[in-house]
């Protein structure tokens, strides 16, 4: 049998999303209301126009502990889609820690 009989197609019928197909991470203003967004780490992150820009920030800025920026990246985690880069990031860096 080959594979025309069998239906298996080609590698150019596999459709990969990369960083660019996936859209920043959005947070709300009033759950950002509710951790204060006068921080720097969330001024930054929000002013991100592409999901690069958003995972350079956090990398900087994923090595401070406080409690303010502890409840912005479970935000973040929440907020973004399954498979988003910024969420992956965020469980492998969290295992790490």
């Amino acid at each position: 049998m080959n594979g025309l009989t069998l239906g298996i197609s080609g590698s150019n019928s596999k459709k990969i999303k990369g960083s660019l197909a996936y859209t920043p991470v959005i947070i709300p203003k009033n759950l950002l209301a509710k951790i204060g967004d006068e921080n720097i780490l969330v001024e930054k992150f929000q002013k991100c126009h592409s999901v690069d820009e958003q995972l350079s920030v956090l990398k900087e800025n994923l090595n401070t502990s406080d409690d303010t920026i502890l409840n912005f990246l479970v935000m973040i985690f929440l907020q973004s889609e399954m498979k988003h880069p910024v969420k992956c990031f965020l469980v492998r860096q969290v295992l790490y820690i």
